[in-house]
């Protein structure tokens, strides 16, 4: 039975809040337990909304294309570097305030790393928020639909120190699957951004602390330096007028979504 009759807002509801569940008996199990719960509750919601949301139209019927890339990539350094700033400037803001920001991702093999930290979460993440998140709010309004999955990208994350970056990544994330027609655009983009950080913080172990400080500044100049280029080749197109955004917020908080999102500021502030 489907039950296409829903509203989006109440379908992304639905999945949240399986997501959710799931994330918190995965915290107060252990062991291999734990890290099944995990695991399901991304892959549940990914079940439930291809079983009974899923239509014609929507990212899990689009294949990426090379039209789409070139649509998207001189995105990802300016995603890069505007996710960035602003966990630069959200933890210097933390640290200043006594506040924490969270462990680091640096110990333990490189491998298992790259596997734990950075592609596994890419992957899971951007099936659940924007091959099922996005696709059902984009079916009513896409450029809504930007910011409104941003938000919920960003609470789903639980974290205060976390929710300012995820947002301005989420808006980058779900133009690179709206823009390029494909949910793994924003694969690519997540991992390419939770790589570079794992080995950012891995630089100091390899090169030494100075080392590592210099290694790290030339890095990121040259990411910012590459969205800099990127913007310059973005104004040069010739751009179609984009759709207006303007209201998202006031309709997500007037959506049953807004549950999820006092939930989940709650759950962060906790």
């Amino acid at each position: 039975m489907r039950t296409r009759a829903m509203r989006p807002d109440a379908a992304v509801l639905l999945l949240l809040l399986a997501e959710l569940a799931l994330s918190l008996a995965a915290g107060m199990a252990g062991g291999v337990a734990s890290r099944l719960l995990h695991y399901a509750s991304y892959l549940l919601p990914l079940a439930l909304f291809l079983l009974f949301f899923a239509g014609q139209g929507c990212l899990a019927t689009q294949r990426p294309t090379v039209a789409g890339l070139r649509r998207v990539l001189p995105l990802l350094p300016i995603f890069l570097a505007a996710v960035m700033l602003v966990s630069t400037l959200t933890g210097s803001i933390m640290t200043a305030l006594g506040l924490p920001t969270g462990g680091s991702a640096a110990e333990g093999g490189l491998g298992r790393q790259i596997l734990q930290h950075a592609l596994v979460p890419a992957v899971l993440e951007e099936l659940l928020m924007r091959l099922c998140v996005l696709s059902l709010l984009a079916g009513r309004s896409p450029a809504r639909a930007v910011p409104q999955c941003a938000l919920l990208f960003a609470l789903l994350h639980a974290s205060l120190y976390q929710l300012p970056y995820a947002f301005v990544g989420g808006l980058f994330l779900s133009l690179a699957a709206l823009l390029g027609g494909s949910v793994l655009f924003a694969v690519l983009f997540h991992f390419t951004n939770n790589l570079l950080s794992l080995l950012l913080q891995r630089l100091p172990l390899w090169l030494g602390e100075q080392g590592g400080l210099a290694a790290q500044l030339a890095v990121t100049f040259m990411i910012f330096l590459l969205a800099g280029f990127s913007v310059l080749v973005l104004l040069r197109r010739k751009r179609k007028p984009l759709p207006s955004a303007r209201g998202w917020l006031r309709e997500l908080i007037c959506s049953p979504l807004v549950v999820y999102v006092l939930l989940m500021l709650l759950y962060a502030c906790l």
